[in-house]
């Protein structure tokens, strides 16, 4: 392998191979596995999310069943943006 590819040099001597197929397949695979991890903790972040929303709604839903009254609208108002908030999060995860 030319000394000019310095980094696939150093993956050569750490998988004790320089053959180029062998270090091109360990590259592969270190990225496949990087890829798979950030998916992970991507598809966490939004399942954390979705939770989130699901809860507030849920208070939303109980407090609309309850007489409305000033208080209680205020709040609404609250728990409604904070789920407008977490849509417009979501969508640009997705995005």
């Amino acid at each position: 392998m030319p000394r000019r590819f310095s980094k696939c040099l150093s993956i050569a001597n750490q998988i004790r191979d320089r053959r180029v197929d062998r270090v091109l397949g360990s590259i592969y695979e270190r990225e496949k596995r990087a890829y798979v991890d950030a998916e992970k903790i991507y598809n966490q972040m939004i399942e954390e999310v979705e939770a989130r929303r699901e809860y507030m709604h849920g208070i939303i839903l109980e407090l609309m069943k309850l007489e409305s009254d000033f208080v209680l609208d205020e709040w609404l108002a609250v728990l409604r943006a904070a789920e407008q908030e977490d849509f417009t999060e979501i969508s640009r995860k997705l995005a």
